[in-house]
């Protein structure tokens, strides 16, 4: 995780995986949506930038030959995919096709995700569901 000199966070989450030498990035988070000042914008820009060249820096320690941006977005129109892959190409490398393949670790973790956000959804659709069946049968009272 880095921060930008008002503390805002900007974090990138990795999968590593040393037999094929690559570092994959799950999720990258700043808080850039909504803020209107360019300084301000510009700033979190640069720590994000720097987060990305610095783990760059740390898996070549490691020995690893590949960082992986993810999915890269081909023959868009979306703006902001788009800027995602102008922001990817400004680091210098290049697209690799593949398949979507990964290895078992990386497989099991990000079905589990997958898993755990799914469950989340239909646990907040079920708590939805209870309150309108409670309320069309006139329970008030467990809604407040």
């Amino acid at each position: 995780m880095a921060v930008d000199e008002s503390g805002t966070p900007v974090m990138n989450h990795y999968i590593v995986c040393r037999s094929s030498g690559r570092a994959r990035m799950m999720y990258s988070a700043s808080q850039f949506r909504g803020i209107n000042s360019s300084a301000d914008r510009n700033r979190i820009a640069r720590a994000n930038r720097f987060l990305h060249f610095e783990a760059m820096r740390y898996f070549k320690r490691m020995g690893l030959q590949t960082y992986d941006f993810g999915e890269f977005a081909v023959d868009t129109d979306d703006e902001s995919l788009q800027g995602g892959n102008r922001f990817k190409e400004s680091f210098g490398g290049g697209n690799e096709a593949c398949y979507k393949s990964q290895t078992l670790p990386m497989f099991l973790l990000s079905e589990t995700i997958r898993l755990a956000r799914t469950m989340a959804q239909h646990r907040h659709i079920g708590d939805r569901l209870r309150g309108t069946l409670r309320y069309a049968r006139g329970d008030t009272k467990s809604l407040s």
